[in-house]
Order: C-alpha cells, then structure tokens, then sequence
C-alpha cells in the first residue's frame, strides 16, 4: 500500500511536470514568432541562453517554417531517433503521446511546438527537459520503502498497524495536495511533520514545486519585458494595445500609439561603443517613462525604437502635447561618464479608431509616419495619413527597382554650370544623377536618392557617380575644351566608410583626372557629426584635402553651423542654399543673411557660390555684393553631357563640332 501511494504520488508529479513543461515551451513558442519572422537570431540566442539556464531545461532547438534549423542551444541527447529522426517527421513516430517524447528510460521529456505568429506557422520549437529528480525521488523513494517494509516485518503487528495509519493518513494529505495542484491550484501547503520518509518527499517535492513556480515567473517575465529597460516588449505592447482599444471604444474615447525612433543613436552607438549605447537607451527609457501617465505603456520595439500607448486620447491635441513633451525630454544632455551625449527623437503618430483598427497596423501607421518626421528634418512628430502608405508604396517599388538600375544602365549624369558673377565665364560643373526607368521614366533625385540610402545602394551608387563623372570631365579636357571643376556630391553613408579616401585615389588613378579639378560636396550634418560623436571628420577630410581634391559644403544654412565654426575645416567652397536667394531682393532678412555670408566667406579665403538663381534680380543682387559664383536655371538647366559640351564650347568661344552627342560610356566595377 505504502509502495502504491508513492507510486501514485510520483505519477501525479510526473504528468505535472510534464503539464508545465508543456506551459513553459508554449510561452516561449509564443514569444519567439516575431523574432524568426524578423531573423533576430542574436535576441533568440538571448532568449534560448536564459531559457537553458533553467534547472530542468536541456537543450533547444528551433528551425524555420521550411524546417532549416535557425538554432541550436544546449545538450542534445544521444537517442537515435533525435539524431536520424528531422522534428516535421516526429509526428510519424510512435512513441509519442501528443506533443511529448518520453526518451531513454524516461530521462527526458523532449516537446516539439509549431511557433504562430500573425496566425501562421513561422517556424517549429523543440525543448527538451530532463526528469532526473523524479528519478532521484523514485529512487530514495524506493530504497526507504523496502527499510520500512523490513522494519514492518520486524516490529509487532500493533506497531505496523499504527505506523501503516499515520503513514496512509500522511501519504492522503500528500495526495490530495498533489493532486490539487495538478489541477493549477496555488499556494498549497505540502508539508508534513517528522522525519519520516513521507515527510522527506513531501519537503522536496515542495521545494521543487517552488523552484519551478520561481523559474516559470522568470521565463514569464523575460518573454514579456526587455533585459535591458525593464520596458514591456513587443509581445506586451500588442496586448495592451487591444485591451486599450476595448476600453476606448467603451468609453467612446481614443488611443494614441506613438512610434519614437532615436535620431543619431546609430552615430554614438558605432562610434562610442555598445556598452555606451545601451547606457544610453536605459536613460531614454526612463526619460520616456516618466513623460507619460501611469495608464499609459512606454515599450521598446527593438533597437532604438520604442513606442507609447496612450489610453483614453479625448481629443487629438492630447496626441500632440504628448509629442511634444516627448521631444523636449530629449532636449537635454545625456551625461554618461565623462562625456556629453545629445541625440532628438523622430515621433510617428497614429489615432484609433480614425486611421486603422489592427493593432500590428496601427503600429504600422505610426512607423510610416515616423519616417515621415525624419525626412521633414528630424527632432518633430508627424501624424499618419493614408497619403503616407501610396508614398511608402511607391518607395518599396522605386527601392526594388533601383537594385539593378546600375547593372542594366540606367542612370545617366547631368551636369548645371556654374559662372562667375563677373563675367559669366563658366568655372565648373555640378554632376547630378539621373535614373532613366524603362517603366517609370525619367526618376529625379529626390525620388531614389533616399531609397539608396536605405537599402545601402547609396555607397556603389555614389562611387558609380564620381567615377563616371571623372572620366567625362578628363574626355573634355582632352577634346580640347578648357578644363574646369566637375563636383559630386558626397552623402554621410559615403562618408562614413573607412575606405572613402582610398576608394578616391583609385577613381583618379584609373581616370586619369588631376585632382585639382575635382570638387567633392558634403553637407553641413556631416560636419556637425564631430561634436556628436567621437568621429575625427576633420581628419578625414585634410586627408582629402591632402590628395588635391577641392572641398565644398552643400546647402550652407540649413543646418545649425556657423561660418566661425567652419573655419576649422579645409573648405574651399560654401553654397549658400537657395532658401536664402529666393526672396532675397524682397526680404530684407534673407538679404542680410545672403551679404554676411559673402562678406565673411570670402574674409576667410573660401569661394562663395549662390545655389538655385532663376531670375535677373537674384543675380544683380549677387554681382553687386561681388559674389564669386551663381548656379541655377538665370544661366542653364543641368543638362546632358552631349549639351553640355555644346555649352562649354560656346562658352569659351569655341566653334561647335560634329559629333558633340558623344559620351563617355562606363560600366559598374565588380
């Protein structure tokens, strides 16, 4: 009898060990189907690790929906049928009951789970858990089971009889409470006096129930919030999402879902290292936290994206005020060691029930709308509009196409001259790409350059361009033509590369185009990376300058720069940006700004050329401040290299020849 109840005892444990096993493998398969979808396999090595950790758990295994296997954690056990069995056949195998294998002498409970996300099988789980301590147990169990039994032959009947009640009255206790919490009971108390063998079993089982409610909160809380904030993730967001829709359509009410992306983070997380990164997201995490009300959930989405739900939204402008609260925590300084940290934050923002009903596209509106707010010039919020997704649309589309747009010769070169305010001479060129689609037709610029950037296009794009350009400048030269400046445009992505300065030499190598007459354009953001982050772009940049290349900055004034900060830099040219000439001889502000930048541009020996010219007035206004250069539409379009040379001929007074269509042919480099 005593045998018999233990065994009953062990049995019970035994198929509540496998019920939260099962528990613990399903939420781990639910936790994980965003991440095979996204391919994070650094944060799914993460989650394995602190998984493996747990006492029980052996090893892992997870395969994608074509049953490739993503990863592998752990020990695998050496039974024959793990090795030559694939997990898409194991349901074949018949020795499993349900979704669970009982290996070798039942050392080992091994579940296969299919991973669902978004209502469809990403991919498939195995978990394998070993049972030792109910081997441990059935042993002691067994061993002190016979010394009672010979005790019992021993002692009188009287006694026997007397131990046999206790020990039956304290194996029922110990039944009924397994068995209790068999049935998901909580908190159940298993402990029974003395220092019998009941008592003994009754104390580890307790204390392996603990463990394993301790370790289950643990897993729990590791599939729901992020290691490094403390924030709920992705998973977490979504059901407080749908809880908070419920809830506003309840009480006739909205809810705002903010979409926050770190501006910069990128620059001081390549350059300062992880480590700084990371102390950096938990000091925006808590910054982020405390701007919002405790009905409201900050989560980090992964990265540097983190995003807010804000219950009970009476009126749109609560959606902003929050925005803008958002932004001006941002505002001030990050202090982490030593150094000083600024970075702003791109907010998207989208409404319920106004714009969307889904959450995952809720979350989706306000990601577009975010990108939004950074192509506006960062450091703002931007509301979602269904006019956003036909640009995304159309962005997917042109990102696609400009994949082979190199390989199958679509992109061309124009060229805008530019002339001396004095005698309209023409001193150089500005190469600007042009993309030729056989569907979409001529692609301006603005359309694809973006898109390039993205995708990372824009490095053999812009090495495409200079090379290109180059060649075309030196074939002029040696035409015959006078030899002037040709500029190309350099973004922060190919700025950013290690292999820029020897990436240049080789073009004017193979081109055979003296360096004094190449121009090569940056932006003031490139510049205003030095006091970000710990990137020497003054180095860069003198190296540059080193090899006889020109330097020019694009756009001068629409970034936060000053001449007087500029000076430290080897700059032979600033652009005043056309914003500044368009009503420049109507708006006295404009003029103002436009005639200091002259004045003190050339007192610091740097040539000064005005962008976007289109009228007689703008360039009369110019010539008369003594400005060195225009460029704009007052002189010519950007134009073709076969009109251009058509246009540098006559310029010099030179007679036009036949066959001035010709062009340079180039193809990419491997």
């Amino acid at each position: 009898m005593i045998w018999s109840n233990t065994l009953q005892v062990l049995e019970m444990h035994n198929e509540r060990l496998i019920k939260t096993s099962s528990t613990i493998a399903d939420q781990f398969a639910s936790s994980i189907g965003r991440l095979i979808v996204e391919r994070d396999i650094a944060t799914l090595q993460e989650r394995a690790g602190i998984l493996l950790k747990h006492s029980e758990v052996s090893y892992i295994v997870i395969e994608n929906r074509d049953h490739r296997k993503i990863l592998t954690i752990g020990s695998i056990p050496p039974e024959a049928f793990v090795k030559l069995i694939p997990m898409k056949n194991m349901d074949k195998v018949p020795i499993f009951i349900g979704d669970v294998f009982l290996g070798d002498q039942d050392k080992t409970f091994i579940f296969k789970k299919n991973v669902v996300f978004g209502n469809k099988v990403r991919g498939f789980l195995q978990i394998g858990f070993s049972s030792g301590i109910v081997e441990k147990f059935t042993k002691e169990v067994f061993e002190r089971s016979v010394m009672i039994a010979l005790i019992g032959v021993v002692l009188s009947i009287a006694i026997a009889l007397f131990i046999g009640r206790v020990l039956s009255k304290n194996l029922e206790t110990l039944t009924t409470g397994v068995r209790r919490i068999a049935r998901g009971e909580k908190n159940i108390d298993l402990f029974i006096p003395g220092n019998d063998e009941i008592s003994v079993l009754s104390s580890a089982i307790g204390k392996m129930i603990s463990e394993r409610e301790k370790a289950e909160k643990t897993i729990l809380h590791q599939a729901n919030f992020d290691s490094l904030t403390n924030l709920p993730n992705r998973t977490v967001f979504f059901d407080r999402l749908q809880m908070a829709q419920l809830n506003a359509e309840r009480d006739n009410k909205m809810v705002a879902v903010h979409f926050v992306d770190l501006d910069f983070f990128k620059d001081i997380n390549d350059t300062e290292g992880h480590s700084t990164g990371d102390v950096l997201l938990q000091m925006v995490a808590t910054r982020l936290s405390g701007s919002v009300r405790r009905v409201d959930t900050v989560a980090r989405l992964g990265g540097d994206e983190f995003g807010i739900i804000q219950t009970a939204v009476g009126h749109v402008n609560d959606a902003e005020l929050l925005a803008e609260k958002v932004l001006a925590t941002m505002r001030s300084s990050f202090s982490i060691g030593l150094k000083q940290f600024f970075i702003s934050a791109s907010i998207g923002i989208t409404v319920y029930p106004m714009d969307d009903t889904s959450p995952e596209e809720l979350l989706r509106n306000a990601d577009i709308a975010m990108y939004e707010a950074k192509d506006e010039g960062r450091n703002r919020y931007e509301f979602y509009s269904s006019i956003m997704s036909e640009t995304v649309k159309s962005r997917n589309v042109i990102e696609q196409e400009l994949h082979g747009a190199l390989e199958r010769n679509e992109l061309t070169i124009h060229y805008q001259p530019k002339i001396t305010c004095k005698d309209k001479r023409i001193t150089g060129v500005e190469a600007l790409v042009r993309w030729n689609h056989p569907t979409l037709g001529l692609v301006m610029p603005d359309a694809f350059i973006p898109a390039a950037e993205r995708s990372g296009m824009i490095v053999p794009l812009g090495e495409w361009v200079l090379r290109k350009a180059c060649l075309e400048s030196k074939s002029w030269q040696d035409a015959g033509l006078p030899p002037i400046d040709v500029a190309v445009n350099l973004s922060a992505i190919q700025f950013k590369q290690e292999d820029l300065l020897d990436m240049v030499k080789a073009v004017l190598k193979e081109t055979k185009l003296d360096p004094c007459y190449l121009e090569l354009e940056i932006t003031e953001s490139i510049l205003m990376q030095e006091a970000r982050s710990s990137i020497n772009i003054l180095d860069k940049l003198d190296s540059i300058n080193e090899l006889g290349v020109k330097i020019a900055l694009d756009d001068f004034g629409t970034g936060y720069s000053s001449l007087a900060y500029l000076r430290k830099f080897p700059l032979f040219r600033v652009k005043i940006d056309q914003s500044f000439i368009r009503d420049v001889s109507t708006n006295s502000d404009d003029a103002a700004i436009v005639t200091a930048i002259i004045t003190l541009g050339q007192t610091l020996n740097m040539k000064i050329t005005a962008e976007g010219i289109e009228e007689q007035d703008q360039f009369d206004f110019l010539s008369e401040r003594n400005c060195d250069e225009i460029q704009g539409f007052y002189y010519s379009r950007a134009l073709p290299e076969g009109e251009l040379k058509k246009l540098l001929r006559k310029n010099a007074g030179m007679p036009d020849t036949p066959g001035g269509q010709g062009s340079v042919s180039i193809t990419r480099k491997p």
